[in-house]
């Protein structure tokens, strides 16, 4: 298993030891733009982190998982890697697979988690809950993404990597320009372009996303076996439906954040479905709080 760890350079007595996990098409890499201000806080307001970033199995340099491996197989394997490293207790933090891994983890099984957040926490408000205009506007992005049976344009990368890995993943292996097209049209789509900094036409974007298409390019077989993560995990229409099962609640403390370009925002009715402990929930829709 590849990971990076990295010490706090300030404070160290007071750091928290933090797991960041990536999804797909994603890499540890995603997280290098948060990783100083986390390991070297501007000011001592700011809490100061030890993190830890691992690749899941079968991502750049981890290996490929088994036959049947699950998200929750990973969790079991990343609270022995923190234990391993010395630590007894620690927060964690994860979107798009990742948010399984933590979810797990976050059950109150592991009792070394104490918390966790996530800016992916798929959830459907109770039926009777009325939404206002930014949470339905959550839902309607929610399910323009995911599509409905037979309906599913957004969804059609993830219904060939969860019923044919190898047939595309080995037609990708040596294909740059098919990764790239496969990948990179995902950033495009699901990138927040008022932001500036989040489309094609900013030149430290196109350099992150061409280090995160080489990153699978250059670690053969990784673009195939990183496609296990939908071969062997929870379809996408079925993501609120299990989230909200008894024995997959998040008990430990949640913080959610969730953004309008997410693949899956939602409302804070819909978070709570899927907790005990809601302790933060921060809306970024239409660029308010």
């Amino acid at each position: 298993m590849h990971f990076i760890h990295e010490k706090a350079r300030v404070r160290q007595k007071d750091a928290i030891p933090l797991l960041l996990v990536h999804g797909w098409p994603g890499t540890f890499f995603e997280f290098q733009n948060v990783m100083h201000a986390l390991i070297d806080p501007k000011d001592d307001k700011h809490p100061v982190f030890d993190i830890v970033v691992p690749s899941l199995p079968g991502f750049a340099w981890s290996q490929g998982p088994p036959r049947g491996w699950t998200l929750q197989d990973t969790a079991r394997m990343y609270d022995q890697l923190m234990k391993r490293l010395g630590y007894t207790s620690y927060a964690a933090q994860a979107g798009d697979w990742g948010h399984w891994v933590i979810r797990e983890l976050g059950t109150g099984r592991y009792s070394a988690c104490k918390a966790v957040h996530t800016n992916m926490c798929p959830g459907a408000p109770p039926k009777n809950y009325k939404m206002n205009a930014k949470e339905q506007a959550a839902m309607d992005r929610a399910a323009w993404w995911m599509g409905t049976p037979l309906n599913e344009g957004h969804m059609s990368y993830a219904i060939s990597m969860r019923t044919r890995p190898q047939t595309i993943g080995v037609a990708f292996n040596d294909n740059p320009v098919g990764i790239m097209m496969f990948i990179g049209e995902k950033y495009n789509e699901l990138a927040d372009p008022n932001l500036g900094t989040a489309t094609l036409d900013n030149e430290q974007f196109c350099h992150d996303v061409c280090t995160t298409l080489s990153l699978y390019f250059f670690t053969p077989p990784s673009i195939m076996t990183s496609m296990l993560a939908y071969y062997n995990n929870v379809r996408h229409e079925e993501y609120t439906e299990f989230n909200a099962k008894r024995e997959n609640l998040i008990r430990v403390p949640l913080g959610v954040s969730t953004f309008p370009y997410d693949a899956f925002p939602v409302p804070r009715a819909g978070a709570e479905t899927t907790t005990t402990n809601l302790k933060f929930f921060r809306g970024m829709l239409n660029q308010e709080g």
